[in-house]
């Protein structure tokens, strides 16, 4: 296409150009400020000279207005396409805030949506119920707020802590769950369960958190009153196995007075008291047996350090004479607000006699000792009075019976030929006196009976019994029997007088001197043994059933000769029994002893198996022991 200039044309105005001489004019059609086109007009040559320098005037306005026609048309036309677009936009935006809308309703939990500024943009009817808004409320209110200053009151640790908590989390873009907190700006104040996670916008950046809140005042206190369930059955099952190991210490403890400090100790463990006091009546009245303070308890139960012994016997001494238990709290002169409280339990034989008064002091509230307390201490009681009571009663039979014993030893006849050497032991003091018994009975054509035995069971109808058999054994000495039809004569004339459950084992020896020939029968009994300085055999008796068992029972002799120089010994159990832990002192032991002193003097020999069997069980002896050594003269 030409140029301009080649069609000869003249600037005739801004924006208005001429083509030839009253040719064709151009000017351009603006359009919010840029060129859409060109306005062309044609001059007629035989126009009115006088219209033509107006023309370019009037042709430059039609432009312009032309122009802006143009101009407001296409503008209209874009306002009708982004109103239809913004039109469909809400259209579209209305149907995702009812599906929205739709779905907050369905959450049962209170349910907040926060901006990265904490600020509530969106929350359901159960999130307002939560901040007690009621639904005649504006809930602008709410919205636009801030959820901690919904939720907290405006003090500064709870804040700092708020904000550091799991909502600080989740616009970082971390998942909390389960957390929950106190919230406090409501009275009464609620437990809320919180579980939130970040909101992030197209691109991944988070935009803000959702925040789910649940109540759990009612589960909480449920769960509290469960954990102070949990932790009073703690207690009480903590409580129960001291009270259990205290019952088996009381029931193997012999001597009153250790029993008396096991019991206040075990007052202390199982109550919360910091000092306990144990009382024991006398002619005059009370009289302070025991007292136990623990400095750890003391503190820790701020039990007044002035607590004297003077009041807590006039408390014993009130529950002594009442034979009930006493408990009550005072408060604490000098110190108001703080209490005492004082438990006075008295410890009574079954036909109500007063045998001790335990009494207790420790913290507590102004109601004193709880209930538990009392019934903890009062079980503990009553134990100790049984076995008080059974001490008293079994350290009297256990005298009665240790004089029965002790006068009812047979005095050894000297036998031509024949060292005998013996000894009995009573158990220690932990343990009750037995049925052990032993006698050296001459016969008639010579000859000497040897028996030792041991009757089943202890005490004093053990001892009663002791007493019958070896009578029994000794009245049927004249009759010459051999060993086994002796037995089995005692066992006819015994079975009618045992006691029901009651046995009695023997081993019967008769020796000849002066032929040496030993004759054995054992009812249910260990065998003798007979030891030489080189070795120790067993004298194998044929072994029957123990007296008592079956009035039928048979038993039967074994014969042998006695070599010179054999020392032969009888036994009961206590001193094979004998025990260190849960190692016997046994057959190897006392052979062992045996072989040591076959060839010494026969005098003491007895007393030192004893005192070696002792030696090896700690010096305590757990049952009564008889050991008899006989040995024949060398001639």
């Amino acid at each position: 296409m030409p140029a301009l200039e080649d069609l000869g044309a003249r600037q005739l105005s801004d924006g208005l150009v001429e083509i030839g001489v009253g040719g064709a004019w151009f000017a351009p059609l603006p359009e919010s400020g840029r060129g859409i086109g060109l306005l062309a007009i044609c001059v007629w040559s035989g126009a009115p000279a006088l219209t033509r320098p107006a023309l370019p005037e009037l042709f430059a306005s039609l432009a312009a207005i032309v122009g802006a026609a143009v101009d407001g048309a296409r503008a209209e036309d874009r306002s009708i396409v982004e109103s239809d677009r913004l039109w469909d936009r809400a259209v579209r935006q209305s149907a995702r805030t009812e599906e929205l809308t739709a779905l907050l309703a369905s959450i049962p939990e209170a349910l907040f949506v926060l901006d990265r500024l904490w600020r509530v943009t969106l929350a359901n009817e159960p999130a307002f119920q939560t901040l007690g808004v009621p639904p005649s409320a504006d809930r602008l209110s709410v919205l636009g707020g801030r959820l901690e200053d919904l939720l907290l009151v405006d003090e500064h640790e709870a804040r700092i802590t708020w904000r550091q908590g799991p909502v600080a989390r989740a616009l970082v873009g971390d998942v909390v769950k389960g957390e929950e907190f106190r919230e406090i700006s409501l009275e009464p104040a609620r437990w809320l369960r919180l579980d939130c996670g970040p909101v992030r916008d197209a691109i991944g950046d988070v935009s803000g958190a959702v925040v789910f809140l649940r109540d759990v005042t009612s589960l909480r206190i449920g769960r509290d009153r469960l954990e102070i369930a949990i932790q009073s059955e703690r207690t009480r099952s903590a409580q129960l196995r001291v009270l259990n190991r205290l019952a088996v210490t009381l029931n193997s403890e012999r001597d009153p007075g250790r029993m008396l400090d096991e019991v206040l100790a075990g007052a202390l463990r199982l109550t919360t008291a910091g000092v306990g006091s144990l009382y024991r009546p006398n002619p005059s009245g009370l009289r302070l047996e025991a007292f136990l303070s623990i400095p750890e308890l003391r503190e820790a139960r701020h039990v007044d350090m002035d607590v004297s012994g003077m009041d807590l016997k006039e408390i014993a001494q009130h529950a002594a004479d009442s034979r009930r238990v006493v408990r009550f709290a005072q408060e604490t002169p000098g110190a108001e607000g703080t209490f005492i409280g004082y438990l006075a339990v008295p410890l009574v034989t079954s036909s109500g006699d007063l045998l001790a008064c335990l009494v207790l002091a420790g913290s507590s509230d102004p109601l004193g000792f709880g209930v538990e307390d009392e019934i903890m201490v009062t079980t503990l009681a009553a134990h100790a009075s049984v076995a008080l009571e059974n001490t008293s009663r079994l350290d009297h039979e256990r005298g009665v019976a240790e004089y029965l014993q002790r006068a009812m030893l047979p005095r050894i006849p000297r036998v031509p030929g024949l060292a005998v050497d013996i000894v009995y032991e009573s158990a220690t003091d932990a343990a009750l006196v037995g049925g052990d018994f032993y006698d050296v009975v001459p016969l008639a054509d010579g000859g000497v009976a040897l028996f030792v035995g041991d009757v089943c069971g202890k005490g004093l109808q053990a001892a009663a019994t002791m007493s019958s058999v070896r009578h029994a054994v000794k009245a049927h000495a004249s009759l010459g029997l051999a060993p086994g039809p002796w037995l089995g004569a005692v066992n006819v004339a015994i079975a009618a007088d045992l006691p029901p459950d009651s046995f009695v084992t023997l081993a019967l020896l008769t020796l000849e001197p002066k032929t040496r020939r030993l004759g054995c029968a054992l009812a249910g009994h260990l065998s003798p043994l007979l030891a030489t300085a080189d070795r120790v055999t067993e004298v194998r008796g044929l072994h029957g059933l123990p007296l008592g068992v079956s009035r039928d029972a048979r038993y039967h002799t074994r014969y042998m000769v006695l070599e010179p120089g054999q020392v032969l010994c009888l036994f009961t159990d206590g001193l094979f029994e004998a025990r260190r832990g849960g190692e016997f002192f046994g057959t190897e032991m006392l052979s062992e002893e045996l072989r040591t002193m076959a060839g010494g003097r026969m005098s003491g020999s007895a007393r030192k198996l004893v005192e070696s069997a002792r030696s090896f069980a700690g010096d305590t002896l757990d049952d009564d022991v008889v050991v008899m050594l006989a040995r024949l003269s060398a001639e």
